[in-house]
């Protein structure tokens, strides 16, 4: 039987919760907040027998065998380390960290421990982004040359006012908060080619206003509030093997909708994530083997791909540290650090 600890009691550690609670041979035996009542909510519902508020009593007390770490960014590095230090494997909550020199001292204590250290991607589990990867594994696409990938919000400024709009604790704003996610999978899709130039501009034309939260958090209107991160953001990335990536990723914009995609174009076909569709210059669609979409949640098999990956060593479709790093440094170029 494993044991997990979870660290938070957002909305992302109910996800994980119920995730590992699926799974056989697995045990939620603890959850951690900074709020003892908010942790406790989380606890009931979920039916977690213990409750912390420090973590590192928590690791002590549980000697867990997995730590999910689930907090504002700028906790992930210090909770994931005090964590393989106590002797658990981590699945850390994305941002792997606020800045390339955490995710460093991350990889040196994972080395040093010998632990498992995972980033939650959960985007990588979806069917078309794990259908989109086998084909272009196996050549469907040719020579790939071109990417275009989107997540573009009507309105989704996640709590304005709080943690994700105060750069201090957030680490940036919607480029490393959803833009880590497309420019995750743009780079996974390539297996994780070395980039040669950067170019990106970033900016905040709602958020400072106290506009575009929509329903992801309160709106501050004629009070104090930090706000001093990005709401919108734009780059360019070339590699050394000359493939072109475009990204845009916005948490408001005047649109007629969200819009959330990874386009490719081969030499032999394109492809579209979603919806998960194929295209040649000789048929405008080929239908073949292009998989219904699966109702099983991303957390889930994530969950499944982590315990898995604990016990026989393969990470397949998982994020490592390394990985993390790499999309990391893009960022930090963009926001030109």
């Amino acid at each position: 039987m494993l044991n997990v600890v979870v660290m938070g009691n957002g909305w992302a550690a109910e996800m994980h919760i119920r995730a590992f609670q699926k799974l056989a041979d697995v045990n939620v035996v603890a959850v951690c907040g900074h709020n003892y009542e908010n942790a406790a909510r989380v606890a009931s519902k979920y039916t977690v027998p213990n409750i912390y508020t420090d973590h590192n009593q928590m690791l002590r007390e549980q000697k867990a065998d997995i730590a999910v770490v689930c907090t504002p960014n700028y906790l992930h590095c210090a909770m994931s380390i005090d964590a393989m230090r106590a002797g658990a494997d981590v699945l850390c909550e994305k941002p792997a960290a606020i800045n390339s020199d955490e995710i460093d001292s991350m990889i040196n204590i994972q080395q040093s421990t010998g632990k498992k250290l995972v980033i939650a991607h959960q985007k990588r589990f979806t069917t078309e982004a794990k259908y989109l990867k086998t084909i272009i594994s196996k050549g469907v696409l040719g020579e790939v040359y071109n990417v275009h990938s989107q997540w573009v919000r009507c309105q989704g400024i996640p709590g304005i006012g709080g943690w994700f709009t105060d750069k201090s604790r957030s680490g940036g704003g919607a480029l490393i908060d959803i833009g880590v996610h497309i420019l995750d999978l743009s780079m996974w899709f390539l297996d994780f080619p070395e980039t040669k130039t950067i170019c990106g501009i970033c900016g905040s034309r709602f958020g400072h206003n106290g506009l575009g939260a929509g329903n992801f958090g309160r709106r501050v209107s004629g009070e104090s509030f930090v706000y001093d991160v990005d709401d919108h953001a734009s780059a360019q990335i070339i590699t050394t093997n000359g493939i072109s990536i475009q990204l845009q990723c916005a948490w408001a914009a005047h649109v007629k909708e969200e819009r959330f995609n990874v386009e490719l174009w081969g030499d032999k076909c394109g492809a579209s994530l979603c919806p998960p569709e194929i295209y040649s210059s000789s048929k405008s669609y080929c239908a073949a083997d292009i998989p219904s979409i699966s109702l099983v949640n991303e957390y889930d098999l994530q969950a499944a791909d982590f315990v898995n990956y604990c016990v026989s060593g393969d990470p397949k479709y998982l994020c490592t540290a390394e990985q993390a790093l790499k999309v990391m440094k893009i960022i930090e170029t963009i926001y030109g650090r």
